[in-house]
């Protein structure tokens, strides 16, 4: 053996070592959980004196307790209690912190313990003006007050919180802005790379004018709760006592989704989590779960989960902690209860009511069912829940087998909207639920993606289509301009109008076989319109196939319900995103004629009222 050999095993050995003392000095031992002190509050300390709307008041509170489980409400509670301007008092629960710091070894994040764990309590309001605050904080020997603090808020140009709107389907902000969603999923990270990932795909959405994705808390990412078995991500305890690690990261995810100005839809759990039989992506997770018995937990089987007490108290102590943590973030969309489990009804209307509850009402509740969407499983009873603010549709095709989704996926959105009255979000969506797009477009052209996007959005959906496949789909075939295409088009659209289909009809003279090949799909109030005229065979199953869709000529038809006046026709090129012609056409009898000389694959158009002018000249002005 030389000498350079050896020196490389040295250096080997070393950085060995080096990284084994370095993990066990950065590993969250339980004991940091169980304290056996006189209770005091010895200071609190705020963040800042001032805060803009929405923005967020920081209070570290440094106390001595007597506790076993400092995530468990009944062992220690810590509450944030708030006075407005105008006397109301507002309650925030607390939660228990570990500061890290994070850096990158090679293509690996490293979190590094920074400090000592402590209570905090965030909070965010609207309400301008000078606050009151003091801290409470109960273990079982008693309970302790904090002296009342003050502090201000001033206005600010945040939105606010984003609810289901008042006046139609869609969704707004504080300020009363439209929200609609345009993005797609990052559900999970890289195992290696983790808030890295995030750092690189919020800034390609950002580049892409993009408002919107949906994060899992999964045991492979961000999960609280599990065990250290199988290939969770994190350093877990079991059931009742959280990952710190995961819930600093999602405090970074979140900081920087406000910086970026994305909005999360942030799902609690998924249907792995309950599954023993074997799953195509072996997503089976029961046996590792700590709910179930085999792990200490009170559940038999999965199904127990939703109807054995102590495992629904576990699990609101959990909620309680979520919002506690990250309620105060208006870049929440909303808390997901589930994705894809066709949970109990009572069991959703109770956690969502225990969420309102907790969180004040600040944010979106919904939950996701999965597909196909019977099975025996009522879901009205799931949407017609009042505290869920919308429902969602899940739609991929069975192993290609579906040619084109978007007839489907047009009428889920119908049906939704009109049924349940009720905002409607497509936030997985796909060719196939075996194997991603890729292995139906190998030239990466990103047809369904888009067909998805623009059927979505001209269909009532407050977003468009979510296509799933976002890492092994649409990021090596760099598809993000899709999304920006659509942003281009909606971001003047004022969704807070009384929208509703566009009814349309054909000229006599229109040849009906050129129309049978079209799909014109729009919305419409009384002067304003977006329409979405589709070549239908301009779709991934031609391409596929290998087929070149014909292209269309003098195609014609006349939009229904418009008031007397004549209107601008702006012609939108829908993969560029960008406006390709400006025309005007003039109202006769409520009708306006769109005529299209020539349609290779879709187009959209924008219709806006210009001026009026008398019905009985209204003849003079038709085109």
């Amino acid at each position: 053996m030389n000498n350079n050999t050896l020196k490389a095993i040295s250096i080997f050995l070393i950085l060995a070592i080096t990284g084994i003392a370095w993990a066990k000095g950065n590993t969250i031992d339980e004991t940091v959980f169980i304290s056996q002190e006189k209770l005091a509050i010895h200071n609190v300390v705020a963040n800042t004196s001032k805060i803009g709307q929405f923005q967020t008041l920081e209070i570290s509170i440094n106390l001595s307790a007597t506790y076993d489980n400092p995530f468990d409400s009944n062992d220690i509670s810590i509450e944030g209690h708030f006075v407005s301007p105008q006397g109301e008092q507002i309650v925030i629960p607390g939660f228990f912190y570990q500061d890290y710091i994070r850096d990158k070894v090679g293509n690996t994040e490293r979190l590094t313990l920074q400090g000592k764990p402590c209570f905090k309590v965030r909070f965010a309001s609207i309400n301008k003006g000078k606050w009151k605050y003091y801290m409470t904080v109960r273990d079982r020997t008693g309970e302790v007050k904090s002296d009342t603090q003050v502090f201000e808020i001033v206005e600010s140009p945040n939105p606010g919180y984003i609810r289901q709107s008042k006046q139609n389907n869609y969704l707004e902000f504080d300020s009363g802005r439209p929200f609609f969603a345009v993005g797609e999923s990052i559900g999970w990270a890289n195992r290696n790379r983790q808030t890295y990932d995030y750092d690189y795909y919020f800034a390609r959405l950002v580049e892409n004018k993009c408002n919107y994705s949906r994060i899992w808390m999964v045991p492979w990412n961000l999960a609280l709760e599990w065990m250290n078995k199988g290939w969770p991500k994190g350093r877990f305890f079991g059931m009742g006592k959280y990952c710190l690690e995961n819930a600093w990261r999602l405090d970074y995810i979140l900081k920087l989704a406000e910086e970026k100005g994305i909005y999360i839809l942030l799902t609690l759990g998924a249907y792995g989590d309950l599954m023993q039989e074997q799953g195509i992506w072996n997503e089976q997770m029961w046996g590792n779960n700590p709910y179930n018995m085999a792990n200490g937990g009170p559940c038999e089987n999965p199904w127990d989960f939703f109807s054995n007490e102590q495992a629904k108290d576990y699990y609101k102590k959990r909620l309680r902690y979520i919002v506690a943590r990250w309620g105060h973030s208006p870049n929440i969309l909303g808390w997901e209860l589930l994705n894809e489990v066709k949970a109990s009804p009572e069991w959703v209307s109770e956690m969502a009511k225990f969420i309102k509850e907790i969180d004040k009402t600040r944010h979106c509740v919904t939950t996701s069912l999965g597909y196909p969407f019977t099975e025996n499983f009522n879901e009205f009873k799931i949407w017609q829940i009042p505290e869920i603010d919308f429902t969602q549709i899940h739609l991929y095709g069975y192993r290609g087998k579906s040619q084109d989704l978007i007839a489907e996926l047009i009428n889920k959105i119908n049906t939704q909207t009109e049924i349940f009255k009720k905002p409607c979000l497509v936030s997985e969506f796909g060719i196939d639920s075996s194997k991603d797009d890729r292995f139906y477009d190998e030239k990466g052209l990103g047809v369904n993606l888009h067909n998805g996007l623009w059927a979505a959005a001209m269909s009532g959906s407050f977003g468009g289509a979510v296509n799933w496949w976002w890492d092994s789909y649409i990021e090596p075939n760099n598809l993000y301009y899709q999304y920006k295409a659509l942003a281009n088009f909606v971001e003047d659209i004022n969704w807070a109008k009384n929208w509703s289909a566009v009814k349309i009809s054909s000229p006599e003279a229109s040849p009906s076989d050129i129309l049978n090949k079209v799909r014109v799909l729009g919305l419409s109030n009384s002067d304003e319109a977006i329409i979405w005229i589709q070549n239908k065979e301009s779709n991934w199953y031609s391409n596929y196939q290998g087929f070149q869709p014909e292209s269309l000529n003098d195609i014609s038809f006349y939009i229904l319900g418009f008031s007397v006046g004549q209107y601008s026709l702006e012609w939108w090129d829908t993969w560029k995103g960008e406006v390709i012609n400006q025309t005007k056409v003039s109202s006769t009898n409520g009708k306006l004629m769109i005529k299209v000389p020539q349609l290779e694959r879709d187009l959209a158009i924008k219709i806006k009222r210009v001026y009026e002018y008398p019905e009985s000249n209204s003849t003079d002005y038709i085109s």
